[in-house]
């Protein structure tokens, strides 16, 4: 009677557990992707959150993973302009969500 029922609930355990499926990392740390793609001839410092963050080069790009919400990313012109003109300065605040890449085209 005792080996019935150690091997039922032995099988009621093995029925019980179920295996956790596992998540991808940016599900797990709510992080997306940020794409920065320069099609410009001249670089540009990108600020993120308000930080400098890199000088993208000329036709050059690069990805950042990202927490959700909002982030203020600001593009300043960092060479190629005429010494009494104003650099060119671009500003966007794309959403960020778990998972999903946003694309900032400069061209």
């Amino acid at each position: 009677m005792k080996r019935l029922l150690i091997l039922i609930i032995s099988v009621v355990m093995l029925i019980s557990c179920e295996k956790e499926e596992s998540k991808p990392e940016c599900e797990i740390n709510n992080t997306g992707t940020l794409q920065i793609i320069n099609d410009e001839n001249d670089p540009y410092r990108v600020y993120i959150d308000n930080l400098l963050y890199i000088t993208l080069l000329p036709n050059t790009s690069i990805t950042c993973s990202l927490s959700e919400g909002m982030h203020p990313v600001r593009l300043t012109q960092d060479d190629g302009y005429c010494w009494i003109c104003n650099p060119d300065e671009k500003n966007y605040e794309p959403s960020i969500y778990s998972c999903q890449e946003k694309i900032i085209l400069l061209n």
